[in-house]
């Protein structure tokens, strides 16, 4: 319970109060929040011990001097408490509770205890582009953290902002709305932040959102290495032209033609000296322009020679001796987790497993691979980032048996997807030879059927 009496204008010198005083008896003061925001309401609480019913505590301010503020009577638990405004922003004012003496117990005086007022801020994040009539997210975060406070989103429409969204924050101070356009252009957007126990509302910065139509992609996709070249793919990526070829053999039944990839010692790319690589990347429009919601399956065929080994750590060169053979992999090349999602094998064992690692989420196969055999790969993919909860999913098959079917995120936010195979891998001193073919894309589970 709140309780409010008459605010006196007693100034106590620092003095007045004596250690002996205060023996036997002590009080407590907490102010809450902390921080508070330009005119919130902040309350100012605690308890006298013993515990005593009707025992008047003064919250005295600190200037030049202890000054009482307002003055209030413990209830029958012994504790007190009083509401008052917050002052301006980067103001810092120091408080403390006194408690009265009485005839059993001394004075008290509580800790020193400082309010500080900070500027609110309302962050509002939006992706730069976005597809006509496919939704997108707007998130952002208030400052100082209010859980479930209101946050309307809105759109300009001429002159006047029409909303988009409404929410409430969380525990953490996150808000997130989805939207969308019904056409093409630019669309402006802001977030208001409504009044909160007596801080007044905030709005956030405005964004820009381009809104374009659906980039269209052929519904199915071969990259099968069936041409006799790596002409089906945009772009070869390696250190030295031997290290790519089609072959002949080894054959899998139904294909004539075999991608082999070879990494050594030293065949680094991208100007670096601790990963090598030989990979060939397919374009963001023949991998399907990966967009939320949308689901896609690859398959593949996969030939690892007798004897492959993945360098443990203290046996690679750079102390880390990862290796990935497919990936999907984002459309920016920086920042954490770009990769999206990759599938790899473990290090250090003395057949390799496989791994899938979808956006910080990590499946392993309990079983060893097959080496010296042909082995068929296939995923399914529900494209959804961390922004779109629940929507992201895949579905990994290995020679028929089903090793992943789970929910993850394998999308980053704001950002599309472009497909990769090969082999890249930690610095090595070994030489390492893998083999593919078959590779092709499809909308559903029997359109990549072999």
């Amino acid at each position: 319970m709140v309780v409010l009496v008459t605010i006196v204008a007693m100034v106590w010198p620092l003095s007045a109060v004596s250690n002996a005083q205060a023996a036997g008896s002590t009080v407590s003061l907490r102010v809450s929040p902390a921080p508070a925001a330009p005119g919130e309401s902040v309350v100012l609480s605690g308890a006298v011990s013993p515990l005593a019913s009707g025992r008047t505590v003064s919250l005295q301010r600190y200037g030049r001097s202890w000054s009482t503020v307002a003055s209030v009577v413990t209830s029958s638990n012994g504790r007190f408490s009083l509401s008052m405004r917050a002052g301006v922003a980067g103001s810092t004012t120091s408080w403390r509770a006194v408690a009265r003496p009485t005839s059993v117990a001394g004075q008290a005086i509580s800790p020193t205890k400082s309010m500080g007022v900070t500027r609110q801020v309302l962050t509002l994040h939006a992706p730069v582009s976005a597809v006509a009539r496919h939704a997108f997210v707007l998130w952002g975060y208030t400052y100082p953290v209010r859980a479930r406070r209101v946050v309307v989103v809105q759109r300009l429409s001429g002159r006047s902002w029409v909303q988009v969204g409404r929410t409430t924050t969380s525990s953490t101070g996150r808000y997130s709305v989805r939207a969308s356009v019904s056409s093409v252009g630019k669309f402006t957007y802001r977030a208001v932040a409504g009044s909160w126990r007596g801080a007044a509302g905030v709005v956030s910065v405005r964004r820009v959102v381009s809104a374009r139509l659906a980039r269209t992609a052929p519904a199915t996709f071969r990259l099968d290495y069936q041409s006799g070249n790596f002409s089906q793919w945009t772009e070869q990526q390696y250190y030295r032209s031997a290290q790519q070829a089609i072959v002949t053999t080894p054959a899998r039944s139904g294909y004539t033609d075999t991608a082999r990839f070879i990494v050594g010692p030293r065949d680094y790319t991208n100007g670096g000296v601790t990963a090598e690589r030989s990979e060939v990347r397919a374009s963001a429009a023949q991998s399907g322009y990966p967009v939320n919601g949308q689901t896609m399956w690859w398959a593949w065929s996969m030939y690892l020679p007798s004897g492959f080994y993945v360098d443990s750590d203290a046996e690679s060169p750079v102390g880390n001796g990862w290796l990935i053979v497919t990936q999907w992999h984002c459309e920016s090349n920086t920042g954490g987790g770009h990769l999206g999602i990759s599938l790899g094998l473990t290090k250090g064992t003395t057949t390799p497993h496989l791994y899938l690692d979808a956006t910080n989420s990590e499946w392993v196969d309990p079983q060893p691979l097959p080496l010296g055999v042909w082995n068929d790969f296939v995923m399914g993919i529900t494209w959804g980032d961390s922004n779109h909860a629940g929507v992201g999913h895949v579905t990994f098959k290995l020679n028929g048996s089903t090793l992943v079917d789970a929910a993850a995120n394998t999308l980053q936010v704001g950002q599309s997807a472009y497909f990769k195979q090969g082999l890249y891998r930690a610095a090595s001193n070994r030489t390492h030879t893998i083999y593919y073919t078959g590779t092709r894309r499809g909308p559903t589970l029997a359109s990549v059927a072999r």
